[in-house]
């Protein structure tokens, strides 16, 4: 692995503290990479942040041994609304929403990409022409591949420019999967084409709570009913 031989070539550049976030989705080899990266193994501090119900890919590893676990049961990120929703698809320890009183969660019938792309204008003029929202404080994230996104194939939906992934976009709305924003936020999110990730529980888990302030669902008739009624 490159980073072990790196720090082999180079251990002057060990470090004495790490902090590793979305440590669910490190393999069995980034541990020990990690291990090496650590100046001293026993009195170094490491500190590891995870989340099982944002464990969206198919690797498993174990958590290096001799952690002192701590469960946070505090939400930060989220109105009310917002995380109320959100736990309809977690499966976790209770937990506690600490944020603001909000708006609830709008959720919006479309029913092909047609209809999705006009229904997103809609919502967009509604948010940066009405509500005075920057268009960078907007995410719109896809349930499918960004390449087979309805909304990735032009860089304007309506009069609204789109920026995709790490293309600047000062002006712009950014277009992101659900899977690659994880870990990510955004005052408003915008999420759409998720017919094919509404079974995963994981998956919808981050769509919805990426979103601060604001959530908008874009989807089928049948997507948006079990959302309308939290369990």
């Amino acid at each position: 692995m490159a980073l072990i031989e790196a720090i082999a070539d180079h251990p002057e550049e060990q470090m004495d503290a790490i902090v590793v976030d979305e440590g669910q989705d490190f393999t069995d080899q980034w541990w020990h990479a990690i291990d090496w990266l650590l100046r001293d193994g026993d009195e170094g501090t490491l500190y590891i942040f995870y989340d099982d119900n944002q464990r969206i890919y198919r690797q498993r590893s174990k958590l290096p041994k001799g952690l002192v676990r701590a469960a946070l049961t505090r939400n930060l990120r989220n109105t009310k609304p917002i995380f109320a929703l959100g736990q309809t698809f977690y499966g976790g320890g209770e937990v506690l929403c600490s944020g603001p009183e909000g708006r609830p969660p709008e959720l919006v019938e479309a029913t092909n990409d047609q209809s999705r792309l006009k229904a997103l204008s809609r919502v967009l003029h509604h948010l940066i022409r009405e509500e005075g929202v920057a268009p960078n404080d907007i995410c719109v994230l896809t349930g499918r591949r960004v390449a087979a996104s309805c909304v990735g194939q032009a860089d304007h939906v309506g009069a609204f420019a789109i920026a995709v992934g790490n293309q600047p976009g000062v002006d712009r709305v950014l277009l992101e999967t659900v899977r690659r924003f994880k870990g990510l936020e955004r005052p408003v999110i915008v999420l759409i084409e998720i017919d094919d990730i509404n079974d995963s529980d994981e998956v919808m888990y981050v769509g919805v709570t990426r979103a601060r302030l604001h959530l908008i669902v874009i989807a089928k008739l049948e997507v948006l009913k079990p959302l309308a009624a939290p369990r």
